[in-house]
Parts: structure tokens; C-alpha cells; sequence
């Protein structure tokens, strides 16, 4: 039995088959469609079709002999028939909806280049193009917005249309439950897909930086999607990729729930592609993008740099955000994470930094709890007071708000390997690894001490060759230690380059390592194969 309701253009709203058969009358009903019996056979045709739950039916040969009484010999490619009917009726029911149907309830829309009809509720269509929509969102609390421009069905099965605009309504609504940015609604998108066809003037008009178009492909085996990411001010191509799988007809929404997920770990968050380009473009125009809220980007600048100097500027400018707006969940995380950072550098300014930064993630929580942001910082500052349990209920806490983009996954693994989960530590750092080519280097030591736990020292001490930071000396630490527990005769050279970085760091290596690892006879077979390396380079 086929449902009595069908899903609108607007990811969160269904209309009864009751109230489109009325609205489909009222129309029909209307005097300028009178006049037209082609075309009340076609909408009628297509409407009740799509409720009957055989869209995917509905093809240019079968509107043509169906509704167009052409005889079965029609061939749609030599009798352009269809196509010109359906470009009339496009614009009669634009006619319609901008005088006698403005205010219906329903409105009922054949999209270009397909036959299939859309349902979605009606909103002012005459809106002029010449001046920006003043608010097709709620904008984000720190100016970033991205939108999602319906995604293109390259298909020669046209009913995978519905699948295309699917993909393109569940990506948005996935994007829009992270905090970094404000993700412009679906049905605002769509109704724009007519109207502008210049990248720039979309997003101006959806007051939307970033865009993200796509097109799929299906063949009866297999599926294809190409996605894209543009910074929307000079219609630049900043990511794309491509994901292809084999399906299984009966099984669509664990391909599309899959695919969202890739996109969302890769574009989203800390680390993610929007931040990067962020941090490449002008200081001018982002600030003009982040508005007071660029002190985001100090954080993040702070955390590649990893330096007190840095973490003092991220704390002014976070600070002075707080001022701003004392109800933004994703500034007191970071305020949290800043605070925990001062005590792990012990550069801190007040007594007590970690229980300052406990109550700064649970504020965080408090303005909202489903803020990953807030759930990180909160395991961070339980870990580094030595609070296994504690840290892992967090985590679990963060895991288990969806989505999780790929800083957030990443942070996830990091925490999990220091509290000594190393298997699901490990799972959450590949998977971010293997999305996103921009995490952060924490990541690398992390998969360092995983191996190094497994007493796999060489892949160990590769890992930790990879660690970028030339502040901090724990890919040094790694490494050195690692080739000690090879007796490597590189060992001498890596003892060399740690001394240099770090004076001190034989006497001080337990203190450093058990300032963040809670397992402690980790510490102690790292610190051995320390020992290891320092014995080898004085032999």
C-alpha cells in the first residue's frame, strides 16, 4: 500500500495526498488552465503518477502516447512534442503562482529537464532578482554560510531525480547539525536553480560563502557522484570529489547515509576543507566572512602553531568574542581547550586552569548540549586530570552526535589512544586520515603510540617521522625511542636533533609523557627505548 503522503522540498515538512489533490484542483480549476486541455492532461497526468508511487514511470515516450495520444511509434528523439509542452505548462504554473495561487498553500513545480513533479510550500516567487534575499537562513552565530545547490541527475533514468535531490536535502540537513557554520535551506536553494545560473550571483543572493554543487550518475550496477566546493565571491573551485560505489537497488539510503558521511567528515569542522581555505585566503575578506568571530581562526592559527605566544593571541581574541555574544557554545569550548592547552604547556596565568576549563566546557554543554566542541573540550580537561572514566563518557557523548566531521573524529581518536583505548583509537584516527589530508599533526603521534604499544617499532618510528610540529618534541620523542628499541644506528642522529630541540628531555621525558597518557606502562616502555637510544649514541 502506497503511503497517503509525500515528502515536500523541504527536508522536514510532508503534505497529505489529500491536500495536493486539492491543490492540483484548485489549479486546473484556474481560468487561464481552462483553456488548456494538453496541459490539464499533462499536470494531472504527472501529479497523480507521483502519488501513486510510479514516478520513476514517468518518461517522455509515456507523457507523449499517454497524455499526447502520439501513436506507439513515437520516437521522443525525432518529436520534440513533450518538450514543448512541458516548457508551456513550466510557465503557465510560474503565471499562476505569481497572481491567483500566491497564496495557496501547496505549490506545484516541474523542474527543468525533468517531467517528475516537486511539492513544496509556497513562498513569495516573485521575488526580485535585482537585490539579495535578506534572509533565507538564521544566519551562523559567526557569519560562515554555506548552501547546497540542487545536486544534477546525469542519468539516463530520469527518476533518479528524486535521488539527486534527496542526496542534496539530507547533505544539508547532516551539515547543518555541526557549529562551524549555517547551512542556507534546501527549498531556498531549489528555488533559485531556475533563476541564476552565476555561481557569484547564487551566493549573493543566499548571503552564502561557500556552495556545494554535485552531479550523479547510475548505470543498473553502479553509482557515481561529483561533488564540489566553491568559495562563491569568485565562483573558485576549492575541493571536489568523486565517490563511486556498486548498489543495490533495495539498499539506496545506506549508499546515500555513506556518502553524506565522506563529505561531511572531509568538509566540516577543525581541519576540515572550509577552514583550510579559510586560513589561505586574505586576512581582509575573511575577517570580512568571520566578522568579531574570527578569533576562531586565532584558534585554530594557534593550534598549528602551537606556541604561547599564539595561545595568548587566541585567548584575547576569544575573549573578547565571549564579550560579544556570552551565549555562542563553540567560543567557551574553545575557551575550555585554551585553557587546558596553558596548563599542558604550563604557561598558565591562573591557579587552577583545568577546573577553569571544566567550567567553561560544561557552559559550553549547558547553551548546547549536542556542541562537539563542548564534549571534546570537556574529555580533554577530564584527561589531563587524569580522569579515565570520565574522559571516556565524553567521548562517547561526542561520538554519538552525528555528524562527526573529520576534526571532531580525529580529536576523538587522539583522547581515546592517550586514555589507553588504543583498537578504537585507531579506528577514528584512520578514518580522519583517510578523508581529510589536512589533520593535524596530534594525530600523527597518536598513530605513533599505537604502534609503538603493539611493539611494532617501525612503524613507530615511520609515524612519528611524519609529525610536522617543530615546536613540540614528542615526534622526536617517538622516533628516538623507537629506533632504540631497534638499535637502529640512526639512533645516534635522532638523540642529536631531540637534545637540540629539547634540552632536558632524558630527564623530563616521564613528566612530559604522563602529562597526557594514562597508561603508564606505556610511559615506561617509551621511556626504556629512550634510554635504549641514548645508551646506543654514548656506545
Amino acid at each position: 500500500m502506497q503511503p497517503n503522503f509525500i515528502k515536500s522540498e523541504s527536508p522536514s515538512l510532508f503534505f497529505t495526498h489529500e491536500l495536493i489533490r486539492k491543490q492540483l484542483a484548485v489549479i486546473l480549476n484556474a481560468e487561464m488552465f481552462r483553456s488548456s486541455g494538453v496541459l490539464v492532461r499533462f499536470l494531472e497526468f504527472v501529479v497523480e503518477e507521483t502519488l501513486q508511487g510510479r514516478a520513476h514511470e514517468i518518461k517522455e515516450y509515456t507523457i507523449g502516447v499517454t497524455v499526447l495520444r502520439r501513436p506507439a511509434s513515437f520516437n521522443p528523439q525525432i518529436d520534440a512534442i513533450v518538450r514543448i509542452n512541458a516548457g508551456r505548462l513550466r510557465r503557465l504554473l510560474k503565471h499562476y503562482y505569481e497572481s491567483p495561487g500566491q497564496n495557496d498553500e501547496v505549490r506545484i513545480d516541474i523542474p527543468r529537464g525533468a517531467y517528475v513533479p516537486v511539492f513544496e510550500p509556497v513562498q513569495n516567487i516573485a521575488e526580485s532578482m535585482e537585490e539579495p534575499a535578506q534572509s533565507p537562513t538564521v544566519r551562523s552565530p559567526h557569519g560562515l554560510t554555506v548552501a547546497i545547490i540542487p545536486f544534477t541527475n546525469d542519468s539516463a533514468d530520469d527518476s533518479k531525480r528524486y535521488f539527486a535531490d534527496g542526496l542534496a536535502a539530507q547533505l544539508c540537513s547532516s551539515l547543518a547539525s555541526l557549529q562551524e557554520f549555517s547551512i542556507v535551506a534546501y527549498s531556498s536553494s531549489r528555488r533559485l536553480e531556475s533563476k541564476a545560473s552565476d555561481l557569484r550571483v547564487i551566493g549573493k543572493h543566499l548571503n552564502a560563502q561557500y556552495l556545494i554543487a554535485g552531479s550523479i550518475w547510475f548505470t543498473p550496477t553502479h553509482f557515481r557522484l561529483n561533488v564540489q566546493l566553491i568559495f562563491a565571491e569568485d565562483a573558485t573551485l576549492i575541493w571536489t570529489d568523486t565517490y563511486e560505489r556498486t548498489i543495490d537497488q533495495n539498499d539506496l539510503y545506506a549508499l546515500q547515509n555513506d556518502i553524506i558521511s565522506n563529505i561531511v567528515v572531509s568538509i566540516g569542522s577543525f581541519n576540515g576543507v572550509i577552514l583550510q581555505h579559510l586560513c589561505q585566503i586574505p586576512a581582509a575578506v575573511r575577517s570580512a566572512i568571520l566578522g568579531e568571530y574570527d578569533a576562531l581562526y586565532w584558534f585554530y592559527d594557534y593550534k598549528k602553531k602551537y606556541t604561547p605566544d599564539a595561545l595568548f593571541q587566541a585567548r584575547n581574541a576569544i575573549e573578547e568574542t565571549i564579550k560579544l555574544n556570552p551565549h555562542y557554545s563553540t567560543a567557551w569550548a574553545v575557551y575550555s581547550y585554551i585553557y587546558s592547552d596553558s596548563a599542558f604547556m604550563q604557561v598558565q596565568w591562573v591557579d587552577n586552569p583545568l577546573d577553569d576549563a571544566i567550567e567553561f566546557a560544561e557552559k559550553s554543554l549547558e547553551l548546547n548540549p549536542s556542541d562537539h566542541h563542548g564534549h571534546l573540550a570537556l574529555a580533554f580537561a577530564k584527561l589531563l586530570l587524569g580522569k579515565r572514566n570520565d574522559t571516556l563518557k565524553a567521548l562517547e557523548r561526542c561520538a554519538n552526535i552525528l555528524p562527526l566531521s573529520a576534526g571532531h573524529a580525529g580529536l576523538v581518536g587522539a583522547y581515546l589512544v592517550s586514555a589507553g583505548e588504543y583498537d578504537e583509537g585507531m579506528k577514528y584516527l584512520a578514518r580522519t586520515t583517510k578523508s581529510n589530508a589536512y589533520y593535524t599533526w596530534c594525530l600523527d603521534v597518536c598513530f605513533s603510540l599505537c604502534h609503538f604499544k603493539y611493539k611494532d617499532y617501525e612503524k613507530a618510528s615511520e609515524r612519528a617521522s611524519r609529525v610536522n610540529n617543530q615546536v613540540t618534541p614528542w615526534g622526536m620523542l617517538l622516533q628516538s625511542s623507537s629506533l632504540g628499541k631497534l638499535q637502529s644506528s640512526e639512533a645516534l642522529e635522532s638523540i642529536r636533533l631531540l637534545e637540540r630541540r629539547s634540552p632536558g628531555i632524558r630527564r623530563d621525558a616521564q613528566k612530559l609523557l604522563g602529562a597526557f597518557l594514562l597508561d603508564h606502562d606505556l610511559i615506561t616502555e617509551i621511556v626504556h627505548g629512550l634510554e635504549l637510544a641514548y645508551g646506543h649514541s654514548e656506545g
